[in-house]
């Protein structure tokens, strides 16, 4: 999660960044989220309040994985560690269903998901960035930071080569739908005192799946997840093919392996087995409705997001220090650099003792986005997008190029009716205190909490949005 300041003057609200979803909304309805008082210390956007505020009196209504959200457009300035993006349109809530904060999709915008330019639409637009990409690093479990640098790559961040990936097409994907769709090439496992992946099914498989950072989970096809189950014979069902496990198998030197054609990446059994302060759980489900990587996968990965070029591209996360390389325009806008992190043997597990505290730490920098996630024992949330219907939407014009939406239905296939046509211009209880020290059009924010995010931010000579968000906890 990480703070935005809306309207003006601004309003610090935290939201919550989601690569699965494509919008951007406020005002959780508190009563009905799982920690009412938490979410009430989130922030809230007080549309009278804002001197640049303005009602497209259009309805809108979004339906999750778990949970949902409905209310009417409103069009706004956005503060974003230093950037602004001015007249965003986004939704202000009337009602929510399970939602602890507002959340900012940015999956595909304009012409594609939305029928009006969102916040990477909006980045690109306004000239904040070159191109509508972004790089995301949610960072280990123990460490402190992870980063999203929207329009830049942190080389200092991964090991290896960048895997390009191309975006299955949305006519192509399982559900019809504009995600972050790409092939998985192989899953293994590597089990303690081997160095060899043992594959979970047959040694190649070339199955379509998104990462996400709206879910904490992987949801995997059941053949797939029942391979991947064989070989954690002490796991316990506890119902909902939600499994728990000795938390023992933590500090054991064991990963999970994720193959994307030339790159693997390996998940640490103490990554990937979730302590949620009395148990440990199998952090994957089977699932014949969705197949995601959530954050169990993604703290492993260096994840960039190229909507211009429909490309997805990974390798090992890491971290030996920051060296922030912007992300230009054309068919090689993301730039070819080898992380700069020294390949080592690959790294399985924490060198410290099996931990016990109730909040282990998950972290993530971003000038928008990191993933808290909460001590709560529910398990397994994901914001990943169903469905949503709005009742117009305003037009912004986008610099780049956009994929033909689809109008085939399917059941999580998303629905926009129009009924009005509204212009709009171009275009945790949190402390936020968003200063720039120089003019440029790049911004590093930095953010850090325990179950409050605070922002702060500098700007850098590079056009690049950057920033830094610490979480205590995990969503379930």
């Amino acid at each position: 999660y990480f703070a935005v300041g809306i309207g003006t003057p601004p309003q610090s609200v935290e939201v919550l960044l989601d690569t699965g979803s494509s919008e951007l909304w406020v005002n959780p309805t508190c009563s009905n989220a799982w920690d009412p008082s938490g979410c009430n210390l989130n922030g809230f956007y007080n549309p009278a309040s804002s001197s640049t505020s303005q009602s497209l009196n259009t309805a809108f209504s979004i339906q999750y994985g778990i949970g949902s959200a409905s209310g009417v457009y409103y069009t706004d300035n956005i503060a974003m560690g230093g950037a602004k993006i001015v007249a965003q349109q986004f939704g202000d809530a009337s009602t929510s269903m399970s939602q602890m904060e507002g959340i900012m999709g940015i999956g595909w915008g304009k012409n594609v998901d939305t029928n009006y330019s969102n916040i990477i639409d909006q980045l690109a637009a306004q000239g904040v960035t070159r191109s509508r990409a972004f790089s995301l690093n949610l960072a280990s479990i123990d460490v402190a930071q992870g980063t999203i640098i929207f329009g830049g790559v942190d080389t200092m961040k991964y090991k290896g080569a960048l895997e390009k990936r191309p975006i299955i097409p949305y006519y192509q994907a399982p559900d019809f739908y504009p995600r972050y769709w790409i092939y998985m090439t192989s899953l293994g496992v590597t089990v303690p005192g081997s160095s060899v992946s043992n594959p979970v099914t047959t040694p190649t498989i070339n199955q379509p799946i998104f990462p996400d950072s709206g879910s904490t989970w992987c949801y995997l096809p059941s053949a797939l997840f029942a391979g991947l189950l064989s070989f954690f014979p002490s796991a316990v069902n506890q119902g909902g093919s939600q499994y728990t496990v000795p938390c023992s198998l933590r500090n054991q030197v064991g990963t999970i392996d994720f193959g994307f054609g030339g790159t693997t990446i390996h998940v640490s059994y103490y990554e990937f087995f979730w302590f949620d302060g009395a148990q440990c759980w199998l952090a994957a489900v089977p699932s014949t409705q969705f197949s995601l990587l959530g954050d169990s996968f993604m703290r492993s990965a260096y994840i960039v997001y190229d909507q211009d070029n429909s490309n997805v591209l990974l390798a090992q996360a890491a971290n030996c220090g920051t060296n922030i390389v912007p992300i230009t325009t054309g068919p090689n806008a993301v730039p070819s650099i080898v992380g700069g992190c020294t390949p080592p043997a690959q790294s399985t597990s924490s060198s410290s003792a099996a931990r016990t505290s109730t909040s282990s730490k998950l972290s993530s920098t971003s000038t928008l986005k990191s993933t808290t996630t909460s001590t709560s024992s529910k398990l397994s949330s994901t914001s990943t997008k169903l469905s949503s219907t709005s009742t117009l939407k305003s037009t912004t014009t986008s610099t780049s190029s956009k994929l033909s939406s689809s109008s085939s239905s399917s059941s999580t296939k998303r629905t926009t009716s129009t009924t009005s046509s509204k212009s709009s211009s171009t275009s945790p209880n949190s402390s936020s205190s968003v200063k720039s020290t120089t003019s440029s059009t790049s911004v590093i924010s930095t953010c850090k909490a325990t179950a409050i995010v605070t922002v702060t931010a500098t700007r850098v000579s590079t056009a690049i949005v950057h920033g830094t968000c610490t979480a205590i906890g995990q969503t379930f």
